[in-house]
Formats: structure tokens, sequence, C-alpha cells
């Protein structure tokens, strides 16, 4: 096994928020409606998903991807008072 591998491997054993790869980054941030690995990965190329590399390996952090989507693509819901006409009927 290739040593940055092996060392990647004995971090995410050890750490209490282990480094992940793009399988398991869905599941980890998103439950069991996760996107595809393929969508993941576009979004990891075009910079919206935060990322590692070490050597050729891409691992993730789930705390610093969901941050980094609730600042990008949280929508903010704008909520229209009823005027007092409107409430009477």
């Amino acid at each position: 096994m290739h040593l940055a591998r092996m060392e990647l491997q004995t971090l995410s054993a050890t750490c209490e928020n282990p480094l992940v790869d793009v399988n398991q980054i869905g599941p980890a941030v998103f439950g069991a409606s996760s996107p595809s690995p393929r969508t993941l990965r576009s979004l990891t190329k075009r910079g919206v998903l935060p990322y590692f590399r070490i050597g050729r390996l891409i691992r993730y952090d789930p705390r610093l991807v969901r941050a980094a989507l609730e600042r990008r693509c949280l929508v903010q819901v704008k909520i229209k008072a009823k005027s007092a006409g409107a409430a009477r009927k």
C-alpha cells in the first residue's frame, strides 16, 4: 500500500473528524439523499467544495464541506407579511 494512503488511513482512524473520499462525503454531509460522486467531483473541480490533496488523493472534511455549502448554496426565504385587510377575510 502506498505510504501516503497508509498514513491517511491511520490519521482518519484516530481523528475525531476524519477525512473522507468522494464516495463517503455525500452520505456524511447529506445522509441518504446525497448527490452522486460525479456531481461531487464536478463541484470540487469548480471550486465549490473545499478539499485536501494528499499526493494524488482527494479527501474532504465533512464539517468544512457543510460550512462551504451553507455559505454558498443556502437560499434565504423571504416571508411576506399579510396586510391587515387580508387577515380579516
